[in-house]
């Protein structure tokens, strides 16, 4: 990155460090990321195990879908100006496609898969793949790591991405040239960028489709798709050699005629399986019900042994669109889908808790979490840490009125763990579009963020906001120590605020005391130490040299002077 640019991007940030904290504890106001009337097509967030957040998402630009990405720190502060960072804008049909469009790894990292036309002038689309730091830096190329064939002439969707022990990652999607039936793309990509491994499944005449990927420990990975209109799972090696001697069938009775990434819900198994669960119609009633198959380390079927996996809605309702979580403390699995009748008039959100042996722990029908009456639930997800699980869904009311909700149940028990039952984290009278729920953060919070057509004026595709729910059912507040301050509240100084080597920080000390002074990351990560001691009553300077491993990127300092005051600032580091 050239350094104009970089401090053309980085300074105005420091410009705006008076504002402070982002999040919102107003349902009616929740914090918007992007400017109404642009046009979101597609977007994904994903959450670091500190609390950072990265958006990514395709937004029209001079007529063609760019991809851009913000980052959102632990106070709900936009690392971006405006738009966000241009991550792509080449020729694309990304809006098209289906897939994971951002994979947060476990260094904190973020990988985009971007599918262009930049390799060919043919009207084709590949994979490439961007890696960003929490500094919004990119470690790969700016221009992005391309995955498959140097010339674009085919159809590539359907990405799905994990990581391995020795951090490098498994990429799956399907691939369609020469109107030819897909056939399912393996790509083994060190952290560095290079293409370690490659492998296709193919046959002549023979459809592949629908991969997803379950990390299963020991640099091993499974693999569940359809071959054939038939659910398989298959176990391979970090080389991408097959562990198991065949696949092993799930279920081969027929899937509804709707896009299967709105049927099949996949989760790993730590033990080295993999869960998957799913709704079908195989006794052709017109009647869905919800399954759960359990595929083992070894590659048996696990709960009862069955193809074709274990029944868990019993209800007279049509049971659609399951979604799972896996609990490690209680080594169980919680699912939650929605049911409804007949003439579609009533609906319900239903939760059941599974054991490893595939009884079923709450009741024969499940236990309830929201029923409505000509109103649909819709885009809901599950989480479950410790003894709770945490539940977000939507209500709609009518097409521009929807509601969004969270609910937290204990684990045990299955009863509602708040007061009021549920929190509804958005309460504004509007249509909104996708919701995005990330897991339990420091063991006090969740994130959430949805498309929100609230100005009235916009199109398919609104702008972007988030909320954050606090376990104990309140909205918004500051969950990090680091307290950013206003410019007029502090007396802390650095300069050069812009650091390639070296620095001075100057502050009045209020008495003689013990004075500390930290380096933390934008996600709340201490980084380094510029000085802790005892240090004299008065105006003080302490120069500061930057030790070689600090990365560049935007980082806050924090004073604790000999009255215990915090003071903080900010400084840009960037390694020539």
């Amino acid at each position: 990155m050239c350094i104009k640019k970089f401090l053309f991007t980085l300074i105005g940030l420091l410009t705006s460090w008076a504002i402070t904290a982002q999040w919102s504890d107003d349902p009616l106001v929740n914090n918007q990321l992007t400017q109404e009337r642009e046009s979101i097509y597609l977007f994904d967030h994903g959450v670091t195990k500190d609390g950072l957040s990265y958006i990514v998402f395709n937004r029209l630009v001079n007529e063609n879908i760019a991809t851009f990405l913000q980052i959102v720190d632990r106070e709900g502060v936009k690392l971006f100006p405006g738009d966000g960072k241009l991550i792509s804008n080449e020729e694309t049909w990304t809006f098209l496609l289906v897939g994971q469009l951002l994979f947060v790894d476990k260094d904190g990292n973020a990988l985009l898969p971007v599918a262009d036309c930049k390799n060919s002038d043919a009207e084709g689309l590949s994979y490439r793949v961007y890696k960003v730091s929490p500094a919004g830096e990119h470690l790969w190329s700016p221009e992005g790591v391309t995955l498959g064939s140097p010339i674009a002439d085919g159809f590539e969707s359907k990405m799905n991405i994990i990581q391995l022990e020795d951090s490098s990652y498994v990429f799956t999607y399907i691939r369609e040239e020469n109107s030819n039936l897909p056939k399912i793309q393996l790509k083994h990509v060190s952290k560095n960028g290079e293409l370690l491994e490659s492998r296709e499944l193919q046959e002549n005449g023979v459809r592949y489709d629908y991969p997803y990927l379950a990390n299963t420990g020991y640099g091993q990975f499974a693999l569940v798709y359809i071959r054939a209109g038939v659910l398989l799972a298959q176990k391979f090696d970090f080389d991408l050699t097959s562990i198991w001697t065949q696949p092993v069938r799930i279920y081969a009775g027929g899937f509804p005629g709707v896009p299967l990434q709105n049927v099949i819900s996949v989760h790993p198994d730590p033990q080295g399986g993999v869960f998957v669960a799913w709704h079908d119609d195989r006794d052709g009633n017109n009647v869905e019900s919800v399954h759960i198959a359990h595929v083992k380390e070894n590659g048996d079927l696990g709960f009862t042994g069955n193809t074709g996996g274990e029944k868990v809605s019993y209800a007279n309702y049509r049971g659609l669109r399951p979604q799972i979580a896996y609990n490690e403390k209680n080594d169980c699995l919680y699912a939650i889908w929605y049911e409804i009748n007949s003439g579609q008039t009533y609906q319900r959100l239903v939760i059941q808790k599974i054991a490893r042996s595939g009884e079923l722990l709450w009741e024969t029908e499940g236990l309830l979490i929201q029923e409505t009456n000509r109103e649909e639930i819709i885009h809901y997800s599950i989480h479950s840490e410790e003894d709770q699980v945490a539940v977000f869904y939507l209500i709609q009311h009518g097409h521009a009125d929807m509601s969004a909700f969270a609910t937290l149940i204990d684990g045990t028990t299955g009863n509602f763990v708040w007061t009021d039952e549920k929190v509804e984290f958005s309460t504004n009278v509007s249509r909104k579009v996708k919701l995005f729920s990330s897991p339990l953060i420091a063991g006090s919070y969740w994130l959430t963020i949805w498309g929100d057509n609230r100005d009235g004026v916009s199109n398919d595709y609104p702008p972007l906001y988030m909320q954050k729910v606090n376990r104990d059912a309140s909205l918004g507040g500051i969950p990090t120590a680091i307290r950013p301050l206003h410019k007029a509240e502090t007396t802390f100084g650095v300069k050069p605020s812009y650091v390639k080597e070296s620095t001075q920080f100057s502050f009045e000390n209020p008495k003689a005391g013990t004075v500390d002074i930290s380096i933390y990351t934008l996600s709340g990560q201490k980084a380094a130490t510029v000085f802790h001691g005892k240090a004299a009553q008065g105006a003080l300077r302490i120069p500061w040299v930057k030790p070689a491993a600090l990365s560049s990127g935007i980082y806050i300092v924090r004073l604790t002077d000999a009255e215990g005051t915090m003071k903080t600032t900010r400084i840009i580091i960037h390694n020539l």
